[in-house]
């Protein structure tokens, strides 16, 4: 396996991890939940739970520790992405600035993720969508 596949598998399960996070009120309100049952409860915490959309101490412990295990992932892409020409570095480290962004604004909520969204996500979607336009 290519050093750059292994940066990339590295890269790809945190942000799907991330896109949950940031969704996961969104996701509630349509009924879903994408977080894994097992790590829920192993918190203490189940769907009905996330449906009742309150943060809790237990819903705290459990997003601080979501939030620490994506960044350490996040840290390997990057430390692997180290190696890479510019170009390639530069496209691996703007994503995990992004998405680092969006997980720190989670934190920035208090882990308020069930009636808060990530503001800077939906800032970039729409400046990208306004860039292309033109």
């Amino acid at each position: 396996m290519s050093t750059a596949t292994i940066v990339l598998e590295l890269l790809v399960w945190p942000i799907k991890i991330t896109n949950i996070l940031r969704d996961v009120g969104e996701d509630a309100l349509a009924g879903r939940v994408y977080l894994p049952q097992d790590e829920l409860a192993a918190f203490g915490l189940s769907a009905k739970d996330i449906f009742a959309m309150k943060v809790s101490e237990k819903w705290k412990e459990f997003m601080k520790f979501q939030i620490e295990r994506v960044r350490f992932y996040f840290s390997l892409a990057g430390e692997g992405a180290a190696s890479f020409d510019l170009a390639f570095r530069l496209s691996i480290w703007t994503m995990l600035v992004s998405y680092q962004t969006v997980l720190g604004e989670i934190e920035d909520n208090n882990y308020d993720n069930l009636t808060k969204k990530s503001i800077w996500w939906e800032d970039q979607e729409a400046s990208y969508a306004a860039t292309s336009i033109h």
